[in-house]
């Protein structure tokens, strides 16, 4: 199992984000924070219907780092 996903979402729609919603609807990984990555301006709704946390693209890499810690220490 993984510690955390990591997720590029090309589209905002209901199947550009239909994995995200997909693995969090399962009982044995909705636990696993799943972090979006993404060019979408529209990007950061994805948190209201799955994402733990959106970053949007280009993203710096210490920010990328400093999420994943985060999740992984929570």
């Amino acid at each position: 199992m993984p510690d955390l996903i990591l997720l590029d979402v090309i589209h905002v729609t209901p199947e550009g984000t239909d994995l995200c919603r997909k693995l969090k609807a399962l009982d044995s990984i909705k636990h696993i924070p799943v972090i979006v990555l993404s060019t979408h301006n529209k990007a950061i709704q994805t948190k209201k219907i799955c994402a733990d946390e959106v970053i949007p693209k280009p993203f710096d890499i210490d920010i990328l780092l400093q999420v994943v810690e985060n999740h992984l220490a929570a």
